[in-house]
C-alpha cells in the first residue's frame, strides 16, 4: 500500500484516520484503485508537475492557499520591522546631509561676499599652468665678476648663444687647474649668467688653446646646447709619458655642472700635442649639434728620401654628449686645392677648401668658385656664406667680390649679374656690390658702391629699394650712409644729411633711431639670421640683444611696422650699465669630473 499524506501539511497520516494527527485537517475520502476492497483513503499530496514529472496541459492544477503558521507569521513580522527601520535610517541620513551642504554653501557665500581675501571653492577643472619664467624681449650682457670686482669682457656670438671670453681671474694657479670664469646667455635665459668651471682633474693641467684658453660652442634653437672644448695635459707617471687630450663637455646651464668628457683623440696615438700637432676648432652649429675640425700633420719618408708631410682633417659631430666622425680629409702639404676646414658662418654648413658640406645631411652640397679679375690673382678665401633656399647660396671672397651659387646645377654667378648689372672688371669700381646682409626670411639687402640699394628674395627676385640718385642726395657727405640692417624687421638704418632714419624694403621711412643693430661687419661674428630670433645692439660699449626693437623700447614701438609685427612683449631692465656690471648675473660652479 502506498503511503498517505495530509493534503494541508503534507505529513503522513494513518490509514483509516478521519483527520490529520499533525494539523487536525479533516481527511476527504478518495476513490482509487483499492476502492474495490471497500477502503476509504485520504487524498494524496501531489506535485504540481504530476506524478509523471510532466506538467498538465494549461499549467499545474490550482492548489488551495495554506494558512501560515504562528512561527511563519513571527518571522515575517520581524523582517518587515527591520526593512522599515533601514528605510527610515537612510531617509534620515540623506536629509541631514542635504541640510549640512546647504548650511556650508550659505556660509561660504557669506564669507566670500564679506571678505576679499577668502579663497574661492576649488573648481574640478584644473587651471592652466603659468610659467614661472617671464618672457623677455631684451637682455643686456653684464660684466664678469673676478675676485669681487667687475671685469670687462668681450661678448660674442657662438651659434645661437652669446658668451664672453673666459677668465682665469688673474691667477696662474687657476689657469693651470682649469678654473675659468665666463659669462653666458642663451635664448632660454632672462638674463646673462656667470659660470665658474673646473676642467682639470687630479694629476692634470689645462693646456691653453689660444688667448681665450678654451672654446665655447652652442647650437641654435630656443634652448641651445652649450659645450666647452678644451685640452688637458696628463703628467708623466713612471714609465708612462705625459700626453695631451682634447675633450668636449656639455654645460648644464641650469646647474652649472659639466657632463661627461668626450675624448676627441679619435686617431691612433695620444702623444704630446707638439709631436702630433693636433688642432681643434669649432666650425659650425645646427639646431641640434655642433661640428669640430680636428687637424694634425704626419711625417713620412718620400721615395727620394726626403720627408713628406701630410695634412689631416677630421670633422666631428657632437650631439647630446655623443661624438660621430662625419668626414675625413688628407692631402700632401703643398698640394692644391686646399682641404683646410673652415667655418662658413651659416647654420649647418662648413667648408673644406672650396667644397661646401652639411652637418646634418653629412654630404657635399657643391663646390664654390670665384672669377678672377685684373685686381686679383686668387679668390682670397671664402667668407660670409648664407643659405637663401635649398637651391641658392650667397657668399663673398676675400679678393674677387660676391657670388650666387646654384646647388641644383653647380653654377656660380656674380651677384651683379643676378641684379641685372654688368659688373666692372675692377672690384674697386663704383658699380660693384659694396656689401650685403641677410634677413631672417632668407632674403638679402645689397648695396652698391654707387649707393643703389636692392633686395633679393630667396628665389632671386630683385627689387630696387631706392635709386642711386635719391640715396646720393640723402646720404651726401656720409660715405654710403648705411649703418646697419635689422635682419629681424627687415629694415635699413641710414644716416642722412640731417637725421637718422629707419627704411623698410619698400623704401618708406618707418622710424628714427639713436642706435643701430650690430651686423657681422660691425662686431666680431654674427649668427645666421635665419636661425635666430635675436639681434645684437650696443648701448654705449655694452652689448644687448633684443627681438628686433631698439634696446629700451617695446617690440611694437620701434620699426616693427615694417614686418607687420604687433608683438608687445615686455622688455627687461638692463642688468648692467657700461662695462662696470652690477653683480646681478647668476653664478654656477662646475667641476670637470661632475656629470649632469
Amino acid at each position: 500500500m502506498e503511503p498517505m499524506f495530509c493534503k494541508r501539511c503534507g505529513k503522513p497520516v494513518t490509514a483509516g484516520s478521519q483527520q490529520c494527527e499533525a494539523c487536525g485537517a479533516p481527511l476527504t475520502p478518495q476513490h482509487g484503485p483499492d476502492m474495490a476492497n471497500g477502503q476509504t483513503l485520504p487524498e494524496q499530496a501531489s506535485s504540481p508537475m504530476g506524478t509523471t514529472g510532466i506538467p498538465p496541459v494549461g499549467g499545474p492544477p490550482h492548489q488551495p492557499r495554506k494558512k501560515p503558521t504562528k512561527r511563519q507569521l513571527t518571522v515575517v513580522g520581524i523582517v518587515v520591522v527591520a526593512v522599515i527601520t533601514v528605510i527610515a535610517l537612510i531617509v534620515g541620513v540623506t536629509t541631514w546631509r542635504h541640510a549640512q551642504d546647504g548650511t556650508s554653501s550659505a556660509t561660504a557665500s557669506a564669507t566670500q561676499s564679506s571678505s576679499a581675501t577668502a579663497s574661492p571653492r576649488k573648481s574640478s577643472t584644473p587651471k592652466p599652468t603659468v610659467s614661472a619664467t617671464p618672457q623677455v624681449s631684451s637682455v643686456t650682457m653684464t660684466s664678469v665678476m673676478c675676485n669681487g670686482r667687475a671685469t670687462d669682457v668681450r661678448w660674442n656670438w657662438t651659434g645661437g648663444a652669446m658668451a664672453s671670453n673666459p677668465l682665469a681671474c688673474y691667477s696662474d694657479s687657476n689657469l693651470a687647474n682649469g678654473i675659468l670664469t665666463f659669462g653666458l646667455w642663451t635664448p632660454a635665459m632672462t638674463q646673462s649668467k656667470q659660470f665658474t668651471v673646473t676642467l682639470a682633474e687630479s694629476g692634470e693641467q689645462l693646456e691653453s688653446m689660444g688667448s681665450d684658453f678654451i672654446q665655447i660652442a652652442a647650437t641654435y634653437g630656443d634652448k641651445p646646447d652649450v659645450y666647452l672644448i678644451y685640452e688637458i695635459r696628463t703628467k708623466a707617471v713612471g714609465t708612462t709619458p705625459e700626453s695631451v687630450h682634447a675633450y668636449v663637455s656639455q654645460l648644464n646651464v641650469e646647474t652649472g655642472k659639466l657632463g661627461k668628457r668626450i675624448d676627441l683623440n679619435t686617431a691612433s696615438g695620444n702623444e704630446s700635442n707638439g709631436e702630433q700637432d693636433y688642432g681643434y676648432n669649432f666650425i659650425a652649429s645646427s639646431d641640434i649639434a655642433i661640428a669640430i675640425d680636428k687637424s694634425w700633420t704626419t711625417q713620412s719618408a718620400g721615395p727620394d728620401g726626403n720627408n713628406v708631410y701630410t695634412n689631416h682633417h677630421q670633422v666631428l659631430r657632437i650631439h647630446d654628449s655623443e661624438m660621430m666622425v662625419l668626414q675625413t680629409f688628407e692631402q700632401a702639404e703643398d698640394q692644391e686645392p686646399s682641404i683646410d676646414v673652415t667655418a662658413s658662418g651659416a647654420d649647418d654648413l662648413y667648408l673644406s677648401g672650396t667644397r661646401l658640406f652639411s652637418i646634418e645631411d653629412n654630404k657635399q652640397i657643391g663646390t664654390l668658385s670665384c672669377i678672377l679679375n685684373s685686381d686679383s690673382y686668387s679668390c682670397g678665401g671664402y667668407s660670409t656664406i648664407r643659405k637663401l633656399s635649398d637651391t641658392y647660396y650667397a657668399y663673398s671672397t676675400g679678393f674677387t667680390g660676391s657670388y650666387i651659387f646654384n646647388a641644383s646645377d653647380g653654377t656660380v654667378r656674380q651677384m651683379e649679374n643676378v641684379l641685372g648689372i654688368e659688373p666692372k672688371d675692377s672690384v674697386l669700381y663704383t658699380d660693384n656690390v659694396a656689401a650685403w646682409e641677410q634677413c631672417s626670411d632668407g632674403s638679402l639687402y645689397i648695396w652698391m658702391s654707387s649707393k643703389r640699394v636692392f633686395t633679393m628674395d630667396p628665389d632671386l627676385k630683385v627689387t630696387e629699394v631706392l635709386n642711386g640718385d635719391q640715396w646720393s642726395r640723402l646720404l651726401d657727405g656720409y660715405g654710403n650712409g648705411l649703418e646697419g640692417v635689422n635682419y629681424l624687421n627687415k629694415t635699413l638704418y641710414a644716416r642722412t644729411t640731417d637725421e637718422r632714419i629707419v627704411v623698410d624694403a619698400q623704401g618708406q621711412t618707418v622710424g628714427r633711431y639713436t642706435a643701430h643693430p650690430s651686423g657681422s661687419s660691425n662686431y666680431g661674428t654674427s649668427p645666421d639670421p635665419t636661425a635666430t630670433k635675436w639681434i645684437l645692439w650696443f648701448v654705449g660699449d655694452t652689448p644687448a640683444v633684443t627681438k628686433g626693437q631698439e634696446p629700451g623700447s617695446s617690440t611694437s614701438s620701434s620699426s616693427s611696422s615694417a614686418s607687420g609685427s604687433s608683438d608687445t612683449s615686455n622688455t627687461s631692465s638692463p642688468s648692467g650699465t657700461g662695462g662696470s656690471g652690477s653683480g646681478s648675473s647668476s653664478t654656477g660652479t662646475s667641476s670637470g669630473s661632475s656629470s649632469d
